[in-house]
């Protein structure tokens, strides 16, 4: 059964996708502000350019991803949010894994397939389409608040 069909019955899943969906708002704001002040600083004179604001936004994106996720197991958003990554065998997850798992963040296009592919298709309903190959999972963390855990306390 897919997310689609489910998400209307489960509370519970409701609740996740919101919490995702807010912790990406969060993320992209933060992202858009590096964006913006790296277009600034690098690129004045192409800063709305629809080619490379976009693209250095995209690159940002999977660093901010990637080593927030390597390091702390979630982006700011997702702490706000009580959520973490792992793998589907509960570890941390590995750089490689991340980059897999994130690759679609380098467009808002891309990233929006791939939740609907993750959502309409038939698996974990918790899963975007990419977290699949990567597997991985995003999934409620124990606790909350901002203070982040490292790689050798999470357990």
């Amino acid at each position: 059964m897919s997310a689609f069909e489910k998400i209307g019955v489960d509370r519970q899943l409701q609740d996740f996708w919101i919490r995702r969906v807010i912790a990406m708002i969060i993320d992209g704001f933060i992202v858009f502000m590096i964006d913006l002040s790296v277009s600034i600083v690098f690129f004045p004179f192409w800063l709305f350019h629809w080619f490379v604001f976009p693209f250095v936004g995209g690159i940002i994106s999977i660093f901010y991803f990637v080593l927030m996720e390597f390091y702390y197991e979630a982006t700011i958003g997702k702490r706000v949010m009580n959520l973490r990554v792992i793998t589907l065998d509960g570890r941390p997850p590995t750089f490689d894994t991340l980059v897999i798992r994130n690759i679609s963040k380098i467009h808002v296009l891309l990233l929006f397939l791939d939740a609907l592919l993750g959502f309409v298709t038939v698996g974990d309903p918790h899963q975007k389409f990419s977290d699949r190959f990567a597997r991985t999972n995003v999934v409620s963390s124990v606790g909350g608040g901002l203070i982040f855990w490292t790689r050798s306390s999470s357990g």
